[in-house]
């Protein structure tokens, strides 16, 4: 009798857990200055950073899932420069080897705004892990504006987060 007790808290305490890692798929609204976008519950805010130049930095790192933002004051560069420079400043880190263009679009009246989509795939780690990474790279032109909204995983879980990258970069709307 007692070991059946002990089997089924055994067996709760696990289910129990189970539960507490897993996430809610209900999305959220995150709003900034001049612009709003709708994440899904299991992307939170970053305390580390994984750029130095943007201030909108989510993810999650055991689903290795990230959404990071950069936005820019149009009179100091054009869209060609500024998303040339973001994807070379991707591509010029030491750890990211062997990119693959999969993809490149001009994206028209996307929400109102106007640019680019590259999908591209590398390798990044070092002497330890390499893992080959999906990243969907947008740069975007507002009137008065630039962004450039980069999401990215691992390529092998391309279709698990296809629908959530979708929406996330279908929600992006200049306020």
């Amino acid at each position: 009798m007692h070991i059946k007790y002990t089997l089924y808290v055994l067996i709760t305490l696990i289910l129990l857990g189970f539960y507490n890692c897993s996430y809610s798929e209900e999305f959220y609204e995150v709003k900034k200055e001049n612009y709003r976008i709708e994440l899904p519950s299991y992307v939170k805010s970053l305390s580390n950073k994984l750029s130095e130049t943007a201030d909108f930095q989510y993810g999650n790192q055991f689903r290795n899932f990230y959404v990071v933002i950069e936005e820019k004051d149009k009179s100091t560069t054009s869209i060609e420069a500024y998303a040339k420079n973001s994807l070379e400043t991707i591509l010029s880190t030491p750890y990211v080897k062997e990119p693959d263009t999969l993809a490149f679009e001009d994206v028209q009246n996307f929400n109102g705004l106007n640019g680019s989509h590259i999908a591209l795939t590398a390798i990044v780690g070092d002497s330890v892990i390499n893992e080959k990474i999906l990243y969907h790279l947008y740069h975007l032109e507002s009137p008065t504006q630039y962004y450039h909204v980069a999401i990215w995983t691992w390529a092998q879980w391309q279709e698990k987060y296809k629908e959530d990258t979708e929406k996330i970069i279908a929600s992006f709307r200049e306020i």
